[in-house]
């Protein structure tokens, strides 16, 4: 079986793919609309750098994971913690090997009633017992709830201010998903889709950390008189 899947979003799919808060709840959201779109939908042939429109890849090998190009300048990764398998039909299978759950329509659209009926000061159990839905669709969403979501993505920001690179970079990389723990790294320039996807393919040569450099040499601390910095 071939080890990563190509799947194009359409306009009327791009929100739901871009936006997403930095919580628990948000990631559960988007590992469930990546699982609805790949048992429904062909996988494409797309020239990963290449392609202008909006896609999802789906890369399985000793690591799992999704990534979604939202465009040319944006794009992020999460762990996409079911297995998979091709049909009969042609279409992918999505399922828990850890739980013996196949993902459904059915099963994914209660998951996300569950999830949508969360509130601020409820539970998961609080939102399960009062949907009246099988065990299955519990254990997915525990399941998503317990995932690490291996959150990273690459920003190009064209309004970041000149002269403050160093706070904030044109471009980027957001890592972690949850508000709480989110810090950037600072790049000196545009990473390539496929760049992008080695950069966490723990088979290919690591990427290294330099320390920022104005065009004037590399930026140092010095103390000026009085003590001050």
């Amino acid at each position: 079986m071939k080890k990563s899947y190509v799947y194009s979003i359409e306009e009327i799919e791009f929100d739901d793919f871009l936006t997403h808060n930095k919580n628990t709840k948000d990631y559960a959201k988007i590992v469930l609309l990546i699982a609805r779109k790949i048992i429904t939908t062909q996988a494409q042939d797309i020239d990963v750098n290449k392609e202008i429109k909006p896609f999802i890849l789906i890369k399985k090998d000793k690591q799992s994971r999704a990534f979604v190009f939202a465009s040319t300048n944006k794009y992020y990764s999460i762990a996409f913690p079911f297995n998979i398998k091709i049909g009969e039909n042609g279409l992918l299978q999505v399922y828990s090997r850890e739980k013996q759950i196949e993902l459904t329509n059915k099963l994914i659209s209660e998951c996300f009633s569950i999830i949508n009926s969360i509130s601020s000061n409820g539970t998961f159990l609080d939102a399960w017992l009062d949907s009246r839905c099988e065990q299955t669709v519990a254990d997915i969403v525990e399941l998503l709830f317990h995932t690490e979501p291996c959150y990273l993505r690459y920003d190009y920001d064209e309004n970041a201010s000149r002269g403050r690179e160093i706070m904030h970079p044109k471009h980027h990389l957001d890592i972690n998903m949850n508000k709480i723990g989110t810090y950037k790294i600072g790049l000196y320039k545009k990473i390539t889709r496929i760049q992008f996807i080695n950069i966490v393919e723990d088979r290919e040569e690591c990427y290294f950390l330099s320390q920022f450099k104005h065009e004037k040499g590399t930026l140092s601390f010095k103390k000026t008189r009085g003590g001050k910095k």
